[in-house]
């Protein structure tokens, strides 16, 4: 990542995790004790941002925070980690993003998220915060955000000739109609078995099948998919 010409853009998603483990899951209707608890910085897209500025690339984030203490926690962070925030807009009358994951003793996790400041990210905000891009070599962009920010942030990349890498994750249920130009936008597509399923309605149950189905997506104009598969690795198709 030290090597990534001119910076990262990350469409950030702001989330304070608010953890705790349990048994199991909890049954409709039933209340259930859990062990421990903590509350941790996260947000696919605040992660992304994170981890490459760790990786030693200069970081560039748009977003929105609530005006509370959790958006107070998240400003802090990004400054430790050195992370230009300057185009990171503070919400007035929404909270900073928070999600309440729920992790058994084998690992697995169900995970409630509330967007809250998130979803009001705009596309105004993104042509507000264009200068992010200029100079830039590559943008990180996820769905926890609202879609008119991540197509916006995706067509301003693509016209600056940035590498867009496109999580797609959370996919909105039901799916939304993704503009049919946006495919050929996207250099790296990074689903797992689940969201290309639902991004493709084809089967993805074993590699051939999640192999066919990223091939579908290659049709469509994305350059690469990469499918990852927990434990397994990941799966990567060229377009």
């Amino acid at each position: 990542m030290a090597g990534t010409s001119g910076g990262v853009v990350v469409i950030a998603s702001f989330v304070l995790d608010m953890v705790t483990h349990v048994p199991r899951r909890p049954r409709t209707g039933e209340s259930l004790i859990g062990e421990g608890f903590g509350m941790f910085v996260g947000g696919k897209g605040c992660n992304q941002a994170i981890a490459a500025a760790r990786a030693g690339a200069s970081v560039r984030v748009l977003g929105r925070l609530g005006a509370d203490d959790f958006g107070k926690q998240f400003q802090r962070v990004l400054a430790r980690e050195g992370i230009g925030a300057r185009w990171v807009t503070v919400d007035n009358e929404e909270g900073t993003g928070v999600a309440f994951p729920l992790i058994e003793p084998d690992g697995q996790n169900s995970i409630v998220i509330v967007p809250r400041a998130n979803r009001r990210l705009t596309s105004d905000d993104i042509l507000a915060g264009q200068e992010a891009f200029e100079g830039a070599g590559a943008l990180l962009v996820q769905m926890e955000v609202s879609l008119e920010a991540v197509w916006k942030a995706i067509d301003l990349a693509h016209e600056r000739g940035l590498c867009v890498l496109f999580n797609p994750a959370p996919v909105p249920d039901p799916l939304p109609t993704f503009p049919a130009e946006l495919w050929a936008k996207i250099d790296y597509l990074l689903p797992n078995e689940r969201e290309i399923e639902a991004l493709t309605a084809l089967p993805a149950h074993d590699i051939p099948q999640i192999e066919h189905a990223a091939r579908s997506l290659t049709l469509r104009g994305c350059r690469s998919v990469v499918v990852t598969l927990g434990d397994r690795g990941a799966l990567w198709v060229p377009g």
